[in-house]
């Protein structure tokens, strides 16, 4: 087993739609008994509405103040946590200046054909999907701006478990590492 002891307060998972990083987080989270957030479930909770409903009612730059809202208040929260993003949440330069300022960012790499091949189970959740085309020019929209993340892990078509084990490895590694520089 991999022990990890966290340098940062907190570890923000990022990535694109669908790329599985409520799953790992819940997994990560109970690994390291340590709270998790989705900051979509937050926002859900708060407005007492589905993110979809919330896209067509009142529009995408009004969730996006949410999603501020909302990221801001789970970097304030003392302690350390895991915190799962939206798929767009990493691509503002404020949230990704708050993510970084208070902990680490780990981007959730999924490669496109493999969330297309889930686009029916994500349909009914996400509000950006769309055709086949438009999806894709997101999603290569936005792998630049998820690079710029502390760390990098490509899950692929591994499980669960096997990915766990794969993010507890990059994290101690970068822990150990981090540790040193800073001696």
């Amino acid at each position: 087993m991999v022990r990890f002891q966290a340098q940062a307060a907190k570890i923000y998972l990022v990535g694109f739609m669908g790329a599985g990083k409520t799953s790992l987080g819940r997994q990560l989270a109970e690994r390291l008994v340590w709270p998790f957030e989705d900051l979509d479930a937050t926002i859900e909770r708060k407005e007492r509405s589905k993110i979809l409903r919330i896209f067509l009612e009142k529009g995408e730059a009004y969730f996006r103040d949410l999603e501020c809202r909302a990221l801001a208040e789970a970097a304030a929260q003392p302690g350390r946590a895991i915190i799962a993003s939206g798929g767009g949440a990493f691509c503002s330069p404020d949230n990704r200046a708050v993510m970084q300022r208070t902990g680490i960012t780990v981007w959730i790499d999924q490669p496109f054909e493999r969330i297309w091949s889930r686009r029916d189970e994500l349909s009914e959740l996400r509000p950006l999907l769309r055709g086949e085309d438009d999806l894709r020019r997101l999603y290569d929209e936005r792998a630049p701006l998820y690079a710029l993340s502390t760390l990098h892990l490509t899950v692929g078509d591994r499980d669960l478990p096997d990915a766990l084990e794969d993010l507890m490895r990059l994290l101690a590694g970068w822990c150990g590492s981090s540790s040193r520089s800073a001696s």
